[in-house]
């Protein structure tokens, strides 16, 4: 992975952790913290950053939560708001 593409996914993970805060589970933010640190941790003065394959699996298990629970939310919204 490129260092670009770490800082990328890093500060994508924050904004994400930021915009969703009031909505994610606290296990989701305490996982998503976890993941930040993780991913942190991995940047370096290298071009090409090695990624372990249990912090990727870590990366796309917090995000399908985020989402799985962003998309119940949006679900509920819309059954009791939605228009008929």
């Amino acid at each position: 992975m490129k260092l670009v593409t770490l800082k990328r996914c890093i500060d994508g993970l924050k904004a994400l952790r930021t915009s969703q805060h009031r909505t994610l589970d606290a296990s989701v933010i305490a996982e998503l913290d976890a993941v930040i640190k993780q991913l942190e941790l991995c940047r370096g003065n290298k071009d090409e950053i090695d990624i372990d394959v249990d912090v990727s699996d870590r990366v796309l298990a917090v995000l399908a939560r985020s989402l799985e629970l962003a998309t119940n939310l949006s679900e509920l919204i819309a059954h009791f708001f939605g228009s008929d």
